[in-house]
């Protein structure tokens, strides 16, 4: 699958986290417009500042009409999903419980009705197993992810979200799309990173990744047609080459 460089924005949702508002910076540095979907514009802007080639639009990605979201869907280069559930006590237990999921089943569903292929990537985490294969864990860091995922709700959703790329998306859909699975976030500098296929390390390990080579990746999947020809389809590591 091979975009050519277009001024079609990039959509972003979960414009305003962590990886997001990296996102938006690095994409508008490499010269991309960029089109943010927020639920607090306010906050988003106070992070980002105003630009030339950044619109944002005020909404909960769910609440957006399909006819209308099919439309962001429609004139975008390419969907970059961060969505995420926050930290506070609301944001873990409460709704919508589902949201990276039901983000990625909208988004098919628009890219369905439009009937073009468009690109999807995806921000999860490597405590996620590839639901395609990935290399087997222990037996009790598969129970503590068991229960990790049972007792808090965005870790179901992460998998959740896995599973239905992995299983009804799939690889013939034209929703084309990688899920990229950083390790440990931490607040750092970019630095060298790698890029693993398969899973290297275990739920107990401190291997760790840079909030910006994480959005360096995935803008690197959005413009660079050799990096997105080698991950399409797939759920790569992301880690700091010191950590590795």
């Amino acid at each position: 699958f091979k975009q050519t460089m277009t001024d079609s924005p990039v959509l972003v949702l979960g414009a305003t986290g962590r990886i997001g508002s990296q996102v938006v910076k690095q994409l508008l540095d490499r010269g991309f417009s960029v089109r943010a979907i927020v639920r607090n514009a306010e906050k988003f802007q106070s992070q980002i500042g105003e630009h030339k080639r950044l619109s944002v639009k005020a909404a909960s990605v769910l609440d957006i009409p399909d006819y209308e979201y099919a439309d962001e869907v429609k004139s975008s280069k390419a969907v970059v999903s961060c969505l995420g559930h926050g930290g506070s006590f609301q944001g873990i237990f409460g709704h919508p419980r589902f949201l990276c999921r039901d983000a990625v089943k909208k988004t098919l569903k628009a890219v369905q009705q439009n009937e073009i292929p468009s690109k999807f990537i995806l921000v999860n985490t490597v405590l996620v197993d590839n639901p395609q294969g990935d290399t087997k864990r222990g037996m009790f860091e598969r129970f503590f992810l068991g229960m990790l995922e049972f007792l808090i709700p965005p870790a179901h959703d992460n998998k959740a979200a896995a599973q239905y790329l992995s299983n009804s998306v799939g690889t013939d859909s034209m929703m084309k799309w990688v899920s990229v699975r950083p390790c440990g976030l931490k607040e750092t500098e970019a630095s060298n990173y790698d890029i693993h296929a398969r899973l290297f390390t275990s739920a107990f390990s401190y291997a760790t990744v840079s909030i910006p080579n994480v959005a360096h990746f995935m803008c690197e999947l959005v413009e660079n047609d050799d990096t997105w020809t080698k991950w399409e389809g797939q759920m790569p590591i992301v880690v700091d080459r010191e950590d590795k």
